[in-house]
């Protein structure tokens, strides 16, 4: 997980409070259905695809680079995930500040799980003119155990091991690294490779090169590849490549290379 900075001023016209726009219109008419029938309805395509119109899919892929809010895996296929569950909380369904981007495996395993610290919010308000901006609103009274990335910095509560396993002693992110499995092994080993290939190249360079002058050259030269990877946002597991950069990469040139 990395920190999303949304603009929740920029709402998508799709999303908005008429009267605006036909779209606009069209997405609250449901809206306002949904609410009077007190649950959100399930396998209706035509209500379903009002949080995911074009507008709203292209702005998030944007904002999140074209990666999971959780794991940061890129998917050819993704979802428009809901922060705080739409079978729960049936009025948030369209609301812009409820709205993330998420892979299947993520998105998936978190399905309907949203536990709480406070008191769950159970009815939807009378006056729908800020229902974009009403789920980070309850933020402060219900306190979610699940961490939302564009309302913090998860990064600084990450703890990484160099097979990839990510863990948290807070309370939210670890919840959160649960609910949604970003321990899967397969996402461990992606995370894995990146600092193999970092101690593969290591080794080469180390191998072909005779003074320890050249050999430190040539890691500045890898250290400096790894940090602009690691600041590159559309990049996979950036949150994993700051950590690594901090804390792993050190430990693996005092292994190949020994003391200065």
């Amino acid at each position: 997980m990395i920190a999303i900075g949304k603009n929740l001023a920029d709402i998508p016209p799709s999303l908005m409070v008429p009267p605006l726009n036909r779209s606009a219109t069209s997405t609250h008419r449901v809206r306002e259905k949904v609410i009077a029938e007190g649950a959100y309805p399930s396998g209706q395509s035509a209500v379903d695809s009002r949080y995911k119109m074009e507008d709203i899919k292209r702005r998030l892929f944007d904002l999140y680079n074209g990666k999971c809010a959780f794991c940061e895996q890129r998917v050819e296929r993704w979802q428009v995930e809901h922060f705080r569950p739409k079978s729960i909380y049936y009025w948030l369904a369209f609301s812009w500040d409820n709205l993330l981007y998420a892979c299947p495996d993520c998105n998936g395993s978190k399905s309907n799980r949203f536990d709480l610290s406070g008191a769950r919010e159970v009815n939807p308000p009378a006056d729908l003119t800020q229902i974009n901006l009403l789920s980070e609103g309850y933020d402060v009274s219900e306190q979610p155990l699940f961490f939302c990335p564009e309302r913090g910095d998860p990064q600084p509560l990450l703890v990484f091991r160099r097979d990839g396993w990510v863990e948290s002693a807070d309370e939210r992110c670890a919840y959160t690294l649960d609910t949604c499995k970003v321990g899967r092994p397969y996402l461990n080993d992606y995370r894995k490779a990146i600092l193999d290939d970092f101690e593969n190249d290591l080794k080469s360079e180390a191998a072909a090169l005779s003074t320890r002058a050249e050999i430190e050259q040539a890691v500045q030269v890898l250290i400096r590849k790894f940090n602009r990877d690691a600041e590159n946002p559309q990049n996979e597991y950036v949150a994993f490549r700051k950590y690594a950069l901090r804390h792993l990469v050190p430990q693996i040139l005092g292994e190949v290379l020994g003391a200065p």
